[in-house]
């Protein structure tokens, strides 16, 4: 491996930041805008029965991969400044990671096989077309992925934006030629997809195994005493995901169960259309997590910075956040077909979801910086837990519609967790008032949202000066100053 990975990135903090998620966010959106012109072509090929089986089986693929790999992607990102200047003991890390990650993606996947009629039995009131044949792929779709996966941790921990952008938008367009083929040429609805899927990993599969033996070397080693070190630091944080996991997709497992197929469809197209939100969320943890450590490693000063450029990003979220929910039924009635307009209620929480999903980001980096993984664990296991319980009591009544909500309100407690002990074990300082307008502007777009479309015009137009006017211009000048 080259010293330059070693090396910190050069740029100010908020240059760091603004280009690192615009790039990234980018990326997605780019993703995202091919996969809204698709979804004409998806509700045209895929019922929503198949909807309803992409609903249960993508999450199961995630669920299979983040046991799997047991949480050491953190450990790729977090070593990297740990180990600064130890070049050699930084490739045993890797090299310890992938054999890690290798050898339990192979015993989860044997054990989901074996258990795989129970899990039929739990989530399908009726046997579906080529069963076995999505567990097959699924098995091998987790554990392709693994040298992928390295590589990406190590991308983000060296945030080369732009790179990772590129591999996506390349990884997705595979995906896409695959998936016209499967959807339109075989017609092979869900089973399609899920086996376009495991074309695109085993396609990739050598690349990425490749380009992983030229960093590390030739000769793979696995290290126990690293092993111990990294597992220490992010076997913690395994919880944390898994809680994630269920806070995040678990819905759409209880939903299949109460309501069925079609309606766990419906809400899987809901989650599709508020992918916007989400691209930006994801752009900007894959950023900040890098940024936080190096700052608070290496600035006396990182309190103030690191509040500041928080609440700008609270600000900027709430912002994206409200304009997405105020829009959301006419974007809706624009690129679905009607049988698909029932799912429009279900996006405002949606979207609400990620909104919280971002700003628990900044006290979460707090508590892992202060190696506090356990309590990071602890607070998501129990909004994971409250998640289910209520999805348990509402969905069986309410259907998707409680599904949406409550997930929206498990990611509100979760943040509030974040924030009480993120605070109060390192508190760094917020500019309030930024970041209370931030929290308070998609709650007032949701009701305004069920306005006729042309007083929304008036109130968004309205909205817009009044940002600029008292606001948004002055929050331009901070950053364009510190860009300078």
């Amino acid at each position: 491996m080259k010293s330059e990975v070693f090396s910190s990135p050069s740029g100010s903090v908020s240059q760091r930041l603004i280009k690192g998620t615009f790039i990234t966010f980018f990326g997605f959106m780019f993703l995202k805008a091919i996969r809204f012109i698709l979804v004409p072509l998806y509700t045209r090929y895929l019922t929503p029965e198949d909807y309803g089986i992409l609903g249960i089986f993508l999450p199961v693929i995630e669920l299979l991969t983040m046991i799997s790999t047991l949480g050491l992607g953190a450990s790729v990102i977090f070593f990297l400044f740990e180990y600064r200047g130890d070049e050699e003991k930084y490739k045993k890390t890797l090299s310890t990671i992938f054999i890690t990650n290798l050898i339990f993606s192979l015993i989860i996947v044997f054990a989901f096989y074996l258990f795989s009629p129970y899990f039929y039995k739990l989530f399908f009131k009726v046997p579906i077309e080529k069963g076995n044949n999505f567990i097959l792929l699924v098995i091998l779709i987790v554990v392709l992925y693994i040298p992928q996966q390295v590589i990406l941790n190590l991308l983000q921990a060296r945030e080369k934006r732009l790179q990772i952008a590129i591999i996506h938008i390349g990884s997705f367009m595979l995906l896409f030629l695959l998936l016209l083929y499967q959807l339109i040429i075989k017609k092979s609805g869900a089973y399609g997809q899920i086996f376009a899927t495991f074309q695109q990993n085993i396609l990739l599969f050598f690349p990425y195994l490749a380009y992983l033996i030229y960093i590390i070397g030739k000769k793979f080693v696995f290290s126990f005493k690293i092993f111990k070190e990294t597992i220490s630091y992010s076997l913690p944080l395994l919880p944390h995901s898994l809680s994630l996991w269920i806070l995040n997709l678990s819905d759409r497992l209880i939903l299949s169960k109460y309501s069925g197929l079609t309606e766990t469809g419906y809400y899987t197209f809901a989650y599709t259309c508020g992918m916007a939100m989400y691209a930006f969320v994801t752009g900007m943890q894959a950023v900040w997590g890098p940024v936080f450590f190096d700052v608070k490693k290496n600035r006396k000063d990182a309190s103030l910075i690191l509040g500041a450029q928080a609440s700008h990003w609270t600000l900027f979220l709430g912002l994206i956040a409200g304009t997405g929910i105020f829009f959301t039924p006419e974007i809706i009635k624009i690129i679905a077909g009607k049988k698909y307009w029932i799912a429009i209620s279900y996006i405002a929480p949606v979207i609400l979801g990620y909104f919280f999903l971002g700003i628990y980001t900044f006290p979460g980096l707090i508590l892992q910086q202060m190696r506090k993984n356990g309590l990071v664990s602890i607070c998501t296991i129990i909004a994971g837990s409250l998640n289910v319980i209520s999805n348990l009591i509402f969905v069986p009544k309410y259907g998707a519609i409680a599904c949406a909500w409550v997930t929206a309100g498990s990611f509100f407690f979760l943040a509030f967790l974040y924030y009480y002990f993120g605070m109060k074990l390192n508190p760094i300082n917020f500019i309030w008032k930024e970041w209370i307008l931030g929290i308070l502007i998609p709650f007032v777009f949701f009701p305004l949202s069920f306005l006729e479309f042309k007083y929304k015009v008036i109130v968004f137009i309205l909205f817009i000066f009044l940002s600029f006017k008292f606001g948004v211009y002055n929050l331009w000048k901070k950053i364009k100053e510190k860009l300078l």
